[in-house]
């Protein structure tokens, strides 16, 4: 939601996950969720996995991890960052505000196992955005984790054609 990503939109997944459990329990094992989000979805990927242990297992794609470094560094302008979150990144109070509202920020308390997909050539979350949040949970937790880079690859997963670099320490 504008100006308010990791908010309303946080609550209303959980709460449609929730009412799917309920009508369809008896077809969904409730103990193996997992979710799986890009772009703007594997911002909400990570912000979740910051704020809660609910899923198995997590796959984010090309996701947003730290609002301050995109300002300026994709694509898509070098408005989006204030125009979307409502707070100018060159103030200290928008700075703060930002770092808040970063899934970078709650690292440290990720407990779920996850995989990270970015293509190389995805300019409108470049692949920093990744690498930041791959070596935050890799130093800060035990948490499993691996990056795959794609090669020559852009948005999406039907564009990776080249074989993935896989990052291990």
């Amino acid at each position: 939601m504008l100006n308010h990503y990791g908010e309303q939109d946080f609550r209303d997944i959980f709460g449609g996950l929730d009412v799917t459990l309920q009508r369809f329990g008896e077809y969904i094992d409730a103990s193996q969720q997992i979710i799986i989000g890009g772009s703007y979805g594997g911002f909400m990927t990570t912000w979740a996995i910051g704020h809660t242990g609910r899923f198995e297992a997590v796959i984010s794609q090309r996701p947003v991890t730290e609002w301050l470094h995109l300002t300026g560094a994709g694509d898509i302008g070098y408005n989006f960052v204030q125009d979307e979150m409502g707070a100018n990144p060159y103030t200290p109070g928008g700075r703060e505000e930002l770092i808040k509202r970063s899934p970078i920020t709650y690292a440290a308390q990720v407990k779920t196992p996850l995989l990270m997909l970015h293509g190389e050539y995805y300019l409108r979350t470049p692949i920093a955005q990744t690498e930041m949040y791959y070596t935050a949970i890799k130093t800060l937790t035990d948490t499993p984790v691996e990056m795959v880079r794609f090669p020559q690859a852009w948005h999406g997963c039907h564009e990776m054609a080249y074989q993935p670099y896989v990052r291990h320490v």
